[in-house]
């Protein structure tokens, strides 16, 4: 067990006291619950800060320590003792408390974050402490590691983007020297402190949402519509080019599809596409990431854009990148950001993506 950590008397330790000498900042302690984290935040933070330092840890490339004072330093195989002895896993850490220095200014709130500590309840109901993490260790990995968000969540944002603009559901457990004793008491405190003010918003970059999507052209999509003539268009089209290529389709690594001494015309079955939506006011932006073109359900290697942009492919004489930018072909979405789509919802995360709020396509899905 793990020193140094009485959660229901919690008093600030001496390191938050330590920042706070000046009697400026505010001394916070956060309570994040891995169980009470939304879809609609884009992904479940505790969850994926608990595997990302957990390797972290466990290689020893991030001390875990004791307590806040940081007296005795907790060894990945000490860690992992704890796991064994206790039956809980650090990776999937049910709490995490982040010690924090809190400011409200005239524009915005600014915080800076001291430490982490990790716990999760064993079979028995008992709090489970396996240690705390000083931010300053981990800020580079947190500010360059980016999160695997679902639909609802931007494709570019990291670990310490969500932390600093606080995009995760939490309580307060100490502010200041007051002990909070219940979710209400913590709430008030929020709403009389925050005051619909940002966190950081001076320091943050609040640009335009991005998305990963990836989306398929394929010959089921081609009906009797207006647009299954352009669908029929694109593929013939790539179909031609790798006819007339037939040295770039072997250098895609197309003998694993059809040998060279095979004289069989080339049949492309579908299209797997790579794409960035920006949305920028009442518009998106597309921009072409990587392009994979199936053969008898065999995949050429994947080209990105650098590459497939050398190709000088047309599409009715004109370039397939602006044909790919003016979507007036058939597709099925296939993924937005880490999350898979299922075919039956593919339509409406499309319908979502062009007339919904961004951060909240999983909830207009489930509402339609």
């Amino acid at each position: 067990m793990v020193k140094g950590f009485t959660y229901h008397l919690l008093i600030l330790s001496s390191l938050l006291l330590t920042f706070s000498a000046n009697a400026l900042p505010t001394p916070v302690l956060l309570k994040l619950n891995r169980a009470v984290q939304v879809d609609t935040t884009g992904c479940n933070y505790v969850e994926q800060l608990s595997e990302l330092l957990y390797d972290e840890i466990v290689s020893g490339r991030v001390k875990l320590w004791d307590s806040p004072e940081m007296d005795i330093q907790i060894t990945g195989d000490a860690l992992q003792s704890i796991e064994r002895a206790t039956r809980t896993s650090f990776s999937k850490s049910e709490f995490v408390f982040i010690y924090e220095l809190w400011e409200s200014n005239r524009d915005q709130l600014t915080s800076e974050t001291l430490g982490m500590r990790f716990s999760s309840l064993n079979e028995d109901n008992k709090m489970i402490e396996y240690g705390f993490v000083e931010y300053k260790s981990i800020r580079e990995l947190m500010y360059r590691t980016r999160l695997k968000t679902n639909a609802n969540g931007d494709f570019e944002a990291t670990f310490a983007y969500y932390l600093n603009a606080k995009l995760f559901n939490f309580s307060l457990v100490q502010f200041g020297s007051t002990i909070v004793k219940s979710f209400e008491e913590s709430s008030g405190i929020l709403n009389n402190f925050c005051t619909n003010k940002r966190f950081n918003r001076n320091d943050l970059f609040y640009d335009d949402p991005v998305k990963q999507i990836i989306y398929v052209i394929d010959r089921k999509s081609i009906g009797q519509d207006e647009l299954s003539g352009n669908t029929k268009l694109i593929l013939e089209s790539f179909e031609q080019f790798f006819n007339n290529n037939k040295e770039l389709f072997y250098n895609l690594g197309g003998e694993q599809i059809q040998s060279h001494f095979n004289k069989k015309k080339l049949q492309i079955n579908r299209i797997e596409v790579s794409e960035l939506w920006t949305r920028k006011e009442n518009r998106i932006q597309y921009d072409l990431r990587s392009i994979t073109i199936y053969f008898d359900d065999i995949a050429l290697n994947t080209i990105p854009v650098r590459d497939f942009m050398k190709m000088d492919l047309l599409i009715n004489s004109e370039a397939a990148m602006e044909v790919f930018k003016a979507k007036q072909f058939n597709f099925v979405i296939k993924q937005i950001n880490s999350q898979t789509i299922e075919a039956r919802h593919a339509y409406l995360y499309l319908k979502a993506l062009n007339t919904y709020n961004w951060s909240r396509l999983s909830e207009y899905v489930d509402n339609y």
